[in-house]
This record gives C-alpha cells, sequence and structure tokens, in this order.
C-alpha cells in the first residue's frame, strides 16, 4: 500500500487527469466485484433517497461512490502534497460568516464535519485561511502511510489528535481553540452513542458532537467539504448551533439535520463503509401476534398452540381447508383467531390471509411459525432481540446448524439464499425459512403474487423494496418422524424461478418508467 502512495506522489503532478481516470476505472470494477460494498452502499443510497427509492438504481449509482471516494484519496495527495499552490483557487466556502461568528463568541468551537466529500481538503483550506484546528483521526494502522497523512496535515496547519486522547481534546476546548470532528463514525464500539432521527429513522449515532459541546458550552460549526469536480471543491458551513439550554442529544439532533441537508444535495459522496447501528425498538405484548398457516395438522397442532399458550400473544391460525380436524383441535384455544379457508388453495394465500387479519386486529408485529411444530416458541425471544427501529423482518437461520434437514432440501436451500441474497443486496443465509418476525407495515399483503411456497421469497423481495433492512437470528428446527411435507423439488423449483423471472423484469420497467427521476445524481 506505501508503495502505491509514492508512485502517486512521485507522478501525479505529470498527468492527475490521467490518474483520476485509471482510478475512476478500478473503483468502479472494485465496487461490482464486492457484493458486501455493494450492500451498505445501496443500503446508504436508500436511506438518504427514502424507502421506496428503486433498489437497482441505487445498485447502478453506487459504483460512484467509490470513484468518487478515489477523487477524495487523490486529491488528498496532489493538493495537499504536490500541488498545494493550487488549493486556493480549487477551493470555495459557502457561510463562512457562520465560523467566524462562532470564534467571535471566544468559547471556542467545535466544527463537526463527516466522511462526506473531501473533509481533508476542508481541513486543509482552514489551516491556511487563519483557521488553524486540531481534528480527531482515527491513526492508519500502516505507520508510514500514518506519518505521510499526519505530516501532509501539518504543512496546513492542521495538528492530528489520535482517537482516544480526549484529555487533549479537552485541552483545545478549555484554550478556546478549533477541534475538528468526524461525526458520523463511532469508534467507540457502541459504547459513546445516542438516539437519534435521521431521515426518519432512529439510529445510534456517536455522541462526541454532542457531548462536548454540552459539556464545555461551545458552539458547533457543521462544516463539510463537497466535491464538485475532480480538483474542484466547495465548502458548506451551517449557523452555529448553540448550546445554551440544549442536551447533548439536542446538539447532537441539530448537526445531523445539517448532515442530512449535504447528504440530500450530494447522496453519492458519503463513504459510510461500516455498518449503521439502529436504535432497539421495543415490542409490547400486545403489539405482536402469531400467524400460523396449516393444513392437516390435526397431529401436531395441539401440541404447538400447547407450548404456544404460556407466551401470552395472541394466534391468528388460517386453515387452508384441511379434510382432517385441524379446525376442531384449534377452535379449543381462547387465544387463536381461526380464520377457515372453504378449499386447499396453498401457504402463499394462507399467509396472506394470516397478515391481513394481524393487520386488520390492529397488531404491530407478526410471527410466522409453521404447523407441524418444527419451529419452537422458545426462539421467540430471540427474534425480539433483533427488532431494531428500521429492521422490517428477522429471518430464522437454520442453517447455522443444518443437522437432521434433508440434504436435498439443505442443497436447494443453500443455492436459492445464495441468489436471493444476491439480488437483492442483502445477505440472509436462510431465505426459506418459515419462522420470522415480521413489522406488519412493511409489507402489504394485497401486494404479495405468491400463492404457494415461493411466499417466503416473495415476502423478502417486498420488505426489502420498500427498503426495510432483514436480520437474521440462529434457531433450532425439529424434524418429526411423522411430518408430512408438501413441497415437491421439482415443480416449486420451476414455480420460483418463474416467480424471479417475473419479478426481475417487472423491476426493470419499474427502473425504466422512472429514468427521468433523479438524473442529476449521475456523476454527484
Amino acid at each position: 500500500m506505501w508503495r502505491l502512495y509514492l508512485f502517486c506522489l512521485k507522478n501525479i503532478n505529470k498527468a492527475p487527469g490521467l490518474f483520476h481516470f485509471v482510478g475512476s476505472l478500478l473503483a468502479s470494477i472494485k465496487y461490482f466485484l464486492c457484493p458486501p460494498d455493494i450492500r451498505r452502499i445501496v443500503r446508504n443510497i436508500r436511506l438518504i433517497r427514502g424507502r421506496n427509492y428503486p433498489i437497482f438504481k441505487a445498485f447502478l449509482l453506487g459504483h460512484r461512490v467509490l470513484v468518487n471516494f478515489v477523487h477524495y484519496w487523490l486529491d488528498f495527495i496532489y493538493l495537499g502534497r504536490v500541488a498545494p499552490h493550487l488549493l486556493k483557487e480549487s477551493v470555495e466556502i459557502e457561510g463562512r460568516q457562520y465560523l467566524d461568528e462562532a470564534l467571535s463568541l471566544n468559547k471556542g468551537v467545535i466544527i463537526a464535519t463527516a466522511h462526506f466529500g473531501n473533509w481533508e481538503i476542508a481541513g486543509f483550506w482552514l489551516g491556511e485561511n487563519g483557521y488553524p484546528i486540531q481534528a480527531i483521526a482515527l491513526p492508519h494502522k500502516d505507520k508510514k502511510i500514518n506519518e505521510f497523512f499526519d505530516s501532509t496535515r501539518a504543512m496546513h496547519n492542521v495538528r492530528v489528535i489520535p482517537t482516544g486522547r480526549s484529555t487533549r481534546c479537552i485541552g483545545v476546548l478549555k484554550e478556546k481553540g478549533a477541534l475538528a470532528i468526524l461525526g458520523d463514525w463511532d469508534f467507540s464500539g457502541g459504547k459513546a452513542v445516542l438516539d437519534v432521527d435521521f431521515f426518519g429513522r432512529r439510529v445510534l449515532f456517536p455522541s462526541g458532537v454532542g457531548v462536548f459541546a454540552h459539556r464545555f458550552k461551545v458552539p458547533v460549526v457543521p462544516l463539510f467539504g463537497m466535491i464538485e469536480a475532480p480538483g474542484r471543491y466547495r465548502l458548506k458551513a451551517f449557523p452555529p448551533i448553540s448550546p445554551e439550554g440544549k442536551s447533548a442529544s439536542d446538539i447532537l439532533q441539530a448537526y445531523v439535520k445539517a448532515l442530512e441537508n449535504v447528504l440530500r444535495e450530494r447522496p453519492l459522496q458519503w463513504y459510510m463503509f461500516g455498518e449503521i447501528r439502529y436504535a432497539p425498538e421495543g415490542i409490547n405484548k400486545n403489539e405482536l401476534c402469531i400467524v400460523i398457516p396449516a393444513y392437516n395438522e390435526e397431529k401436531h397442532i395441539g401440541s404447538l398452540l400447547n407450548k404456544l399458550a404460556p407466551t401470552g400473544y395472541k394466534v391468528i391460525l388460517v386453515d387452508d381447508g384441511s379434510v382432517d380436524k385441524t379446525s376442531e383441535v384449534a377452535s379449543q384455544y381462547e387465544f387463536v383467531i381461526l380464520h377457515r379457508l372453504s378449499c386447499n388453495e396453498g401457504k402463499g394465500v394462507a399467509i396472506k390471509e394470516g397478515l391481513a387479519i394481524a393487520k386488520k386486529e390492529g397488531f404491530k408485529w407478526a410471527v410466522l411459525m409453521d404447523a407441524d411444530g418444527q419451529h419452537l416458541p422458545e426462539d421467540i425471544p430471540s427474534f425480539l432481540s433483533k427488532a431494531f427501529s428500521d429492521v422490517g423482518m428477522v429471518c430464522g437461520n437454520r442453517m447455522h446448524n443444518p443437522e437432521g434437514m434433508p440434504l436435498l432440501r439443505r442443497l436447494v436451500n443453500r443455492i436459492m439464499s445464495v441468489i436471493i441474497s444476491l439480488y437483492t443486496f442483502d445477505s440472509i443465509p436462510d431465505t426459506q425459512c418459515g419462522y420470522r418476525l415480521i413489522r406488519l407495515s412493511a409489507i402489504d399483503p394485497d401486494k404479495l403474487t405468491s400463492d404457494r411456497y415461493e411466499i417466503e421469497t416473495d415476502i423478502i423481495l417486498r420488505v426489502r423494496e420498500e427498503g426495510w433492512e432483514i436480520v437474521s437470528t440462529n434457531i433450532t428446527s425439529v424434524y418429526h418422524d411423522t411430518a408430512v411435507s408438501y413441497i415437491n423439488p421439482f415443480r416449486d423449483t420451476l414455480r420460483f424461478i418463474y416467480f424471479m423471472c417475473m419479478d426481475f423484469l417487472r423491476r426493470i420497467a419499474r427502473m425504466l418508467s422512472g429514468r427521468r427521476r433523479d438524473e442529476r445524481d449521475v456523476g454527484r
């Protein structure tokens, strides 16, 4: 890695445009070959643009994020080290008066920025124009690269405080200096976070900006460096956030609103490649029900309902036209809402009926379980523990320990899970598990088009299409000798293939019909 820095340092001055072109090409190739990057970038774009932003469109735009990151990195070397004399003509600032206003209070100031655009160029410009700052920075693992970064910053009057040196940060503020903080990335491992509203979602944000400003009563100036073109930048400062009469959460929320402003303007310049932590969401017992589709399960349904009785949850049991005594057994339990279909219409129809009843009854969450006793009620708390504010569904995962699962089903399940994970730009280890927790506001039963066993896939695609996160939790599955499977491997695999093909064509048609929308995103 250090050799790459040296190569760029020695040669970028000869043809900076060529370096940006080649770097952009390599960044695009890397994007399309790296599913984890795709998943995180698509997630971020849809977070900013809204839940209904087409997932394929986000995927196609996503490579620009890595391209912009390459521009950031190359301009750090070129403008920071090789041609610093070009810095003044390469940067313009909007809202400089806000920075002067905060400094005129003679209390010190926190300059709150983010991993957005080019925060290093913003620091260079400030240091060169009479605003010497001390910036908190995570040291690079490679000592030579770390020294290169710190020495380049020092050339522009930017002093570095390594993460974890809180006493030095306190010293800067006590001396009424300017402390720069990257406020969007949590380096504490979740130990120093506050719950804020971020694009309408409850997110655990790093608390540093709010805590320092509140404790030392210093104003916060949100300031961000936007890439206008390779080698051209616009700094945007916002009005100072006064700490007077505000809690640390209030101050942090005000900074987050400023961050939202620039992210809406330049959604492809946010380099948040880590996981976003969403706030946990408590689920009251009266907000959750259990939906069970059943077909000829008189041998197992009684045992399952006996195990569910102590949980206190309402059970919506949809009898899919059973010809045995399934409904008779279920009707004996007071906590069961029984709905019987006149004939066998398929698992998909039964689940859609059950979800529609759950929404009509006012429930906010539903646990889907199979009626054959394969799923253990003891695993319900595990599902609830994963119900964060942006989670639309928690899928059960049997594949962590698939012993007892028939070999053919195990193989088909793994193949389908890989296909669906790639298709949704997500990582779902067990897409065919019927045991799952669903946020009812994340799914419209009327939009589910499948009637048979492809319903599990249909639900996943609709939840992801609506912009919700899908997570997994390990469960234990029990395979009974008396249990009867109605899955036909050949027929149901063909149905799955047909369903996926039709969904793909539908998404392409939807994307093409909305081509005019957000075309200004391209290149930003």
